[in-house]
């Protein structure tokens, strides 16, 4: 009987490398929650903000997350795809 760690320790991996990509994703967006006003008090009024001309700037990380997860798929695929051949020879 095979042991179940075939696809486990693949799939740790994967699962592993999801969740560090969703938390620095998480990390890297400013968070709103608690930043409600005490009830009673006034809420402040948002002035507008004049329209960003060019929304990609010098130093900017937009897609990051996007491209690592592309750049780990490319490189994932093909050692599973070519995981059984490696398990019959050792």
């Amino acid at each position: 009987m095979k042991k179940p760690l075939h696809i486990l320790r693949p799939s740790a991996l994967i699962i592993l490398g999801l969740l560090l990509a969703l938390v620095s994703a998480a990390l890297g967006q400013p968070s709103v929650f608690g930043l409600q006003a005490p009830t009673g008090t006034p809420t402040p009024q948002a002035s507008p903000t004049p329209p960003a001309l060019d929304p990609s700037e010098i130093g900017s990380t937009n897609g990051l997350v996007f491209v690592g997860i592309l750049i780990t798929i490319i490189i994932i695929v093909p050692i599973l795809i070519r995981w059984k051949t490696w398990v019959r020879k050792a």
